[in-house]
């Protein structure tokens, strides 16, 4: 079902649920959610989110169609090149996989993502020197990583023992693999590859594979197109399809809607289960009532207790910060506002700053904790309310 009409900050809090749902794991959750928004103004970020849910289930022809949809919506959507190349790196083409991350890195030269996937791909078809040159990007980004420095000294050590790198230039190619695969199913992978903005206009083209019914294709080319096996792949290409990273995601912060079930007799609403995979022990459960708007609690973290948040009356606005210097969301901020009219709860892990503002009177917040409060060692760091700035003012927009 399409919802049409609805206000963009309504799309927006819907397609947040969508992510929060995918990142938890419930992938038709997520899936519901992104196709109501599939003709809203935030449509190629609903198609990106059903590309992830085709993904998961390793549906990748599914993916792939989504990725398409978007390639003609909004061509320059953020992070479009990564998630095809590792869809088409799921579908077993390798060579138009590093096509797609070669042209995600010639849009965005700091793109972590696409940096690895090709210094991954590259090394695993012997192109040396291709794979050193991603890796010295890689680490002009991220310096000292152990796992680039490895990659970038096996490829340099490869490379000046006389093994020649394949000419990291050269038009894109049909693979053998597509060797009897029907014709319409090539023009589609084709289609979906963005041309990179450096290639000659000649290099774009493939040439023609041959065709016939997809009945008659030998076993090896159909084998062609079945999913990789994950183990195989690498965990950079698994990661293209992740929730994408933005300024304001932290790493193990979830946010997950919870739904009212209402009848004649009223309502009731579903807080926490101790099967929720976000979930990962019980300490103690407090209730905290603030009798004014705009009363502020904050800011604190802890060193090994998590927190789940729900909002059972009124409404409230989250902000956290990621403290942690071993996170890859380090410095990272998030704003979350629930309440009574958008109920969800708030993971926090641990070492992320945390805090929160009363929207209107009376607002109360039921807290959980993994572990129980000890009065003489709190597990507790608290910093003032301006730490991070003017955080807390509702500006208008």
């Amino acid at each position: 079902m399409v919802s049409l009409g609805l206000p963009l900050f309504q799309v927006e809090r819907d397609l947040e649920m969508a992510d929060a749902y995918l990142a938890s794991g419930l992938v038709s959750d997520g899936a519901e959610l992104y196709e109501r928004h599939l003709e809203s103004a935030l449509a190629s970020r609903a198609h990106i989110g059903l590309a992830k849910c085709a993904y998961h289930r390793r549906e990748f022809h599914e993916a792939l169609g989504y990725l398409q949809a978007v390639s003609v919506i909004e061509p320059g959507y953020p992070d479009l090149a990564n998630c095809m190349g590792a869809v088409l790196f799921g579908m077993g083409l390798e060579d138009e996989a590093r096509e797609a991350f070669e042209v995600a890195v010639a849009e965005q030269p700091d793109n972590l993502v696409g940096l690895s996937n090709l210094a991954e791909l590259c090394m695993k078809a012997e192109d040396f020197e291709a794979c050193a040159e991603a890796c010295r990007q890689i680490l002009q980004l991220v310096p000292g990583d152990r796992d680039t420095t490895a990659m970038l000294q096996e490829a340099e050590a490869a490379a000046s023992q006389g093994s020649q790198g394949k000419d990291v230039s050269r038009p894109l190619q049909a693979p053998p693999m597509w060797a009897g695969v029907p014709e319409t199913v090539v023009q589609q992978i084709r289609a979906a590859i963005p041309p990179s903005p450096d290639a000659p206009a000649e290099s774009r083209v493939a040439p023609e594979p041959a065709a016939s019914p997809e009945a008659d294709m030998p076993a090896e080319s159909r084998a062609a197109l079945e999913p990789v096996a994950e183990a195989d792949m690498p965990a950079e290409s698994r990661a293209a399809l992740e929730p994408v990273a933005s300024p304001d995601h932290i790493e193990g912060v979830v946010v997950v809607p919870r739904e009212a079930h209402v009848d004649d007799r009223g309502y009731l609403i579903e807080i926490f289960r101790s099967t929720d995979p976000h979930f990962t022990r019980f300490g103690q459960v407090y209730l905290v009532g603030d009798i004014k708007a705009g009363t502020i609690r904050a800011f604190h973290k802890h060193e090994r207790m998590w927190d789940w948040f729900f909002i059972s009356h009124g409404t409230a606005k989250f902000v956290l910060k990621d403290d942690r210097s071993d996170s890859p969301t380090h410095g990272n901020m998030k704003t979350i506002v629930c309440g009574d009219r958008c109920p969800a709860m708030v993971t926090v892990p641990p070492g992320v700053y945390h805090g929160w503002m009363a929207l209107a009177d009376d607002t109360q917040l039921v807290s959980i904790a993994s572990e129980v409060y000890d009065r003489t060692e709190p597990d507790e760091e608290r910093i003032p309310p301006d730490s991070f700035g003017d955080v807390w003012t509702v500006k208008g927009r």
